[in-house]
Parts: C-alpha cells; sequence; structure tokens
C-alpha cells in the first residue's frame, strides 16, 4: 500500500475516532465501529480510547503506524453522530472517497448546533417538568420544577463562556437551584422541596455517566471505565456539597422549611409528562426533529415497561426488563433504518438511570449519616448494573449489526 493512500486512511480513521468522541460514543462502540471501518477500508488496527485520549495504532508491512491525541469529554450531539454515522458508511462503501469524506467531517464539526440557547435553557425547565410529574409531583411542583430548571439552563449558558467557571458548573448550578427551590418553598408550604429540586437537577446528575461507566467496565474497558466512574462520583460531591451549601444559606436567612407533602397527579398524567419529557430529551440530546418519535417511542417503552414488570416482579427485576426492552428496540431500530441504535437508546436510559438515588445517598453521607447513605449508594449501583445486564441481554437477542 502507498504511503499516501495509508496516510490518508490513516487520517480519516483518526478524525472519525475524534468525531464519534466528541459527540458522546462510549468506548467499547467507538473502539467497535473503528475496527469495522478499517477492515471495511483494507487495513488492521487496534484502538484504545478513554474519556480524555484516543490511540489509533494501524498495521503495516514495514511495522505500525500509531497516532495520539488529547480529546475532551464530549457532550451528546445525535444528530452530528448520526451524520458522521452516515459519512463513514459512504467512505467504507465506495460511494465517496476519503478526501471528501475528511472534508465532510471537517464540514459537521464547524457547523452550528441545531438548536440555540435559548430553546436548549428551556429544554432545561422542560425536562424538569416532565420528571416532577413522574417523580409524583402536584401541579405546583411541575411548575417549580420547571422554572428553576429553567434557571440551571441558564446558568449553564452563561458558565460556558468561562472555562475557569465551567470546571465548578455543578457547584454554582446546584446552589443556586436549591436556594431558588428553598425560597420557593418557604413561600408556598404545600410545596414538595425535594420533588423540585431533584427534578430540576436531574439533567446534570451524573446518572448516565454512571451507567455508562458500568458498560464499560462489562465490556472489559477497565481504564475507560474507571475514569468515567471517578468523574461521576467526583460531580456527584460536586452537586451535593452546592445543594448543602444553599440548604445552609436559606436557612441563615428564613427559618426551617415546613415537612414534604406528597400531592400526585392522577397516573394518566405520566403520558404527556414522558411526551414533554422525550420532547426535551430530543433538543437536549441535539437529536433531528424527525427522531423525536424514536425518542418518544423509547421513554414511553422504557416507563410502561417498569410499571407492567412491576405487577408481577420487584423493582429490581422490573429495571432490568426495562433496560432490556429499550435495548432490543434500540437494536431493532438501528436494523431497520440503518442508523446508530444511540438514538432511541440515550434518551430511553435516561428514564432509568439511578442518578436521582445516588444524589439522595450522597446528601446523607453530607449529613453524617453515613449508614443511610452507604446503603443508598450501593442500591445506585445494583441499579446501574441492572440496567447494564438488561441491556447487554438485549445484545445477544437482537444483534443491531452495527457498532454505534
Amino acid at each position: 500500500m502507498k504511503d499516501v493512500e495509508l496516510s490518508n486512511k490513516v487520517d480519516f480513521i483518526m478524525k472519525l475516532g475524534s468525531a464519534f468522541h466528541r459527540y458522546g460514543t462510549n468506548a467499547p462502540r467507538l473502539e467497535l465501529a473503528l475496527t469495522n471501518i478499517a477492515n471495511s477500508l483494507g487495513i488492521t488496527g487496534n484502538f484504545f480510547s478513554t474519556p480524555t485520549y484516543l490511540a489509533v495504532s494501524i498495521d503495516t508491512e514495514d511495522g505500525q503506524v500509531t497516532r495520539h491525541i488529547r480529546v475532551s469529554p464530549g457532550e451528546v450531539n445525535l444528530a452530528k453522530l448520526s451524520a458522521v454515522d452516515h459519512i463513514a458508511d459512504e467512505v467504507c462503501d465506495g460511494k465517496l472517497s476519503i478526501d471528501k469524506g475528511i472534508k465532510f467531517l471537517d464540514k459537521v464539526k464547524l457547523s452550528s448546533d441545531r438548536y440555540n440557547k435559548t430553546i436548549t435553557t428551556i429544554a432545561f425547565g422542560l425536562t424538569s417538568l416532565a420528571l416532577a410529574i413522574i417523580f409524583g409531583g402536584s401541579f405546583i411542583d411541575a411548575s417549580f420544577a420547571f422554572t428553576v430548571g429553567s434557571v440551571l439552563g441558564l446558568v449553564g449558558m452563561l458558565t460556558s463562556k468561562s472555562e475557569d467557571f465551567s470546571n465548578i458548573f455543578e457547584f454554582v448550578a446546584a446552589f443556586v437551584c436549591t436556594v431558588l427551590a428553598y425560597i420557593m418553598k418557604y413561600a408556598f408550604p404545600s410545596t414538595h422541596f425535594q420533588i423540585v429540586l431533584m427534578a430540576s437537577l436531574i439533567v446534570i446528575i451524573p446518572g448516565l455517566s454512571l451507567t455508562i461507566a458500568m458498560v464499560e467496565l462489562a465490556a472489559k474497558n477497565l481504564v475507560s471505565g474507571t475514569a468515567r466512574f471517578m468523574g461521576a462520583i467526583v460531580d456527584f460531591f460536586k452537586i451535593s456539597f452546592g445543594v448543602m451549601a444553599g440548604i445552609q444559606t436559606g436557612k441563615f436567612f428564613f427559618s426551617s422549611l415546613a415537612p414534604d407533602m406528597s400531592f400526585p397527579l392522577p397516573d394518566f398524567w405520566i403520558i404527556p409528562a414522558i411526551v414533554v419529557g422525550s420532547l426535551a430529551f430530543t433538543i437536549i440530546f441535539k437529536a433531528r426533529p424527525k427522531d423525536f418519535k424514536w425518542i418518544l417511542l423509547s421513554g414511553l417503552s422504557a416507563i410502561f415497561a417498569i410499571k407492567v414488570s412491576g405487577w408481577f416482579l420487584s423493582g429490581v427485576l422490573s429495571i432490568f426488563i426495562a433496560g432490556l426492552v429499550v435495548g432490543a428496540g434500540s437494536n431493532i431500530f438501528a436494523r431497520i433504518y440503518n442508523r446508530p441504535a444511540m438514538i432511541p437508546l440515550l434518551p430511553g436510559i435516561i428514564f432509568l438511570v439511578p442518578g436521582s438515588i445516588g444524589f439522595r445517598g450522597v446528601n446523607l453521607i453530607f449529613e453524617t449519616k453515613y449508614s443511610q447513605g452507604l446503603g443508598i449508594g450501593f442500591q445506585m449501583f445494583i441499579i446501574a448494573i441492572t440496567i447494564v445486564a438488561g441491556l447487554f441481554l438485549a445484545n445477544v437477542l437482537v444483534n443491531p449489526r452495527r457498532s454505534l
């Protein structure tokens, strides 16, 4: 193979790997995708990915060509991920040259996000509103959760402009949202403080990162899984410290809060809540508008799988069934439409992730209730592993025929 031809293929694979990483692909899927693409291009490669590092090693007749790049943990962007995946298919099928493929990848990278910051901020609020209803909140709880969640989105938009502030975003966001929720509870005692706070912060609580870390560890990607796991734990503590600081600030300026009282809406309200939540996840995960129906179907499948299986099975087993249903459905989507299974999979997992449970556990540890906190924390890991088991079984029962 000519040096120029090999160099172009390696450049293309490096750009693909960087793009997959940037748009939220976990290590097992990324490494398998690059392996399959390299084989399609007639070369043999070995790949190693972590949340901050990507290594590519290509075997040649004269030895190996090795590349290393430092990457930053990317944000999920399902629209760009789908576009990059399509470019890879076109090049591998010979419908697009490698040079044009590289140009198209650069074009995708430079393209603006599908949704502007105002719409994204509103989506944060809609997510909080939907989850407040799912958590058993009342109309007033859902309304306040929407307000606090929108403020969270605004804080995220402001802190993203400064690298220094972005490093403490979780703490600042948790502090601001807790103080705001505290004031609302003080002014309206019938508000359920925990539901409002949990629903408003759920977008930044790293339950999804924790679940992905468990997926990577179960798939023997020990370095990536461990790094992502520790990152999730640190984020838990950042958020919990911000919440504790916010509560102490509220107690300093106001009196202690009245006990929370639960006034859940009728069960049928869960349907519009899932619709609103799926719309918000479409925006937050930057998916294409026409993918909303698949995200909605995934969310409905997750919630109803838990509800229906909960009539016959324990809570943990019902989550396993839900993970199996979401994973199998996502693989069927990938087989039929030849698109990444991650499009319906990630939003579906959001409805199952154990972030809220871990958040409560860390809060109890901060309150020196160590035994209770550790018990709830252990429950969080059990749920995460249960979801992973369901996803792995789904891959066995329904082969997606795709790496992503």
